[in-house]
């Protein structure tokens, strides 16, 4: 109705109040839209940034990340309207923030956590910060292999060319030569991993070696979020070509299930 329709308005009792649009509703939302624009983190070539607090250096978590890493800025950077003050900076004329969530521990007396959402800058939204520091150089594979070495799966080495997890067995399967040398073996071993991580023992993820689709298909998406995320911290490029089939249905499942895939991400941090 616009602002100058004369039409009757509905009778009071007819009228309800518009669903309170919960903060994992809004990015389950936005990551869908992205999915199915071509435009998501998962669907993004390259080595990508990792969110960090610019005030304090640590990284920002599952759900909270995912959404920073959505809004595709070149800076890992982000803080608060008052960390950037505080800091000698000045967010930009017309720049918006982009929300995190955060829980906050119960209190005596209440019956649950209360969640409290901030709004935080990138660094390339704000004036006064100084250039972000190059990445310092480390071998992001030793990381990998520490990895795959202290997850509690079984490790087989026997593949050519390949890897991959066999979840009766609970084994990861990787090339005979053992360690885990360039990007691309790299990214498919940390893919494994993150399945490996939902077995009964571990995580006991839902979608865990289930014969239900769409679990099985919510499980690819877990893991490959959580993938993507890995190889940003580590600065290992993503390929963006795995399951492209998959990609409407992994919209449809964080649209319907925005909180089991928000509780799924924080699970693998």
């Amino acid at each position: 109705m616009s602002a100058t329709d004369t039409t009757t308005a509905p009778a009071e009792e007819n009228v309800r109040e518009p669903k309170r649009e919960f903060f994992n509703d809004k990015v389950a939302s936005k990551f869908a839209e992205q999915l199915r624009n071509g435009t998501s983190p998962l669907q993004r070539s390259g080595v990508q940034s990792m969110p960090v607090s610019g005030a304090t250096g640590r990284k920002f978590h599952g759900i909270n990340a995912l959404n920073l890493m959505m809004e595709n800025r070149a800076d890992s950077r982000w803080m608060t309207f008052n960390e950037a003050n505080e800091n000698g900076y000045r967010v930009k004329k017309g720049e918006k923030g982009t929300a995190v969530q955060y829980w906050l521990p119960k209190q005596e007396g209440e019956d649950k956590r209360r969640s409290v959402t901030a709004y935080v800058f990138n660094g390339e939204q704000l004036d006064g910060i100084p250039p972000e520091p190059l990445r310092p150089q480390s071998n992001p594979f030793e990381r990998v292999n520490g990895i795959l070495t202290n997850n509690g799966a079984t490790l087989v080495l026997d593949q050519k060319d390949r890897a991959y997890y066999a979840p009766k067995a609970d084994e990861i399967h990787l090339p005979q030569v053992g360690n885990v040398q360039h990007d691309k073996m790299a990214e498919q071993a940390l893919y494994q991993h993150f399945h490996a991580m939902g077995h009964p023992d571990r995580l006991n993820r839902e979608g865990f070696n289930s014969s239900r689709t769409y679990q099985r298909e919510n499980e690819e998406l877990v893991c490959s979020v959580a993938t993507m995320m890995m190889c940003a911290e580590l600065g290992i490029p993503h390929d963006p070509t795995r399951n492209p089939e998959l990609v409407e249905s992994w919209a449809e499942s964080v649209e319907n299930f925005p909180l089991p895939f928000a509780k799924n991400m924080k699970a693998m941090d």
